[in-house]
């Protein structure tokens, strides 16, 4: 299991099925402590955050990138961007869990490579 709380994801939370595959996403990431998450309600005091990470990856649900222009609106530097829609799941399908479990592994994958480039 990565346990790099210097890692730090956030979702974009739109009503469509991206959006809540993106938010289940990083829900799922915090609950095995592979990252911190973090909300857009975070992000203007971000530095009193309980994480305290250094890192960040945006979790978007399309290429509009909500996540990653509200994170770099905060000044964050955006060391990934993960889009949903890139990942054969199509916006304004049915929500399903199994892309959930995909993308979770994906992102995972990810945040080790993240963690590995930066020793």
């Amino acid at each position: 299991m990565l346990s790099d709380r210097k890692l730090a994801v956030l979702p974009c939370v739109c009503a469509t099925n991206v959006g809540q595959i993106a938010a289940k996403t990083v829900q799922r990431l915090a609950e095995q402590q592979v990252a911190c998450a973090i909300s857009v309600n975070d992000l203007p005091t971000y530095q009193h955050n309980r994480c305290a990470a250094s890192r960040f990856v945006a979790l978007d649900g399309c290429g509009v990138g909500c996540a990653k222009q509200a994170l770099l609106r905060a000044g964050l530097q955006v060391d990934a961007q993960v889009i949903v829609t890139e990942h054969q799941i199509r916006k304004g399908a049915a929500f399903e869990a199994a892309h959930v479990d995909r993308l979770t592994e994906f992102v995972v994958a990810l945040l080790a490579r993240i963690i590995r480039e930066a020793k």
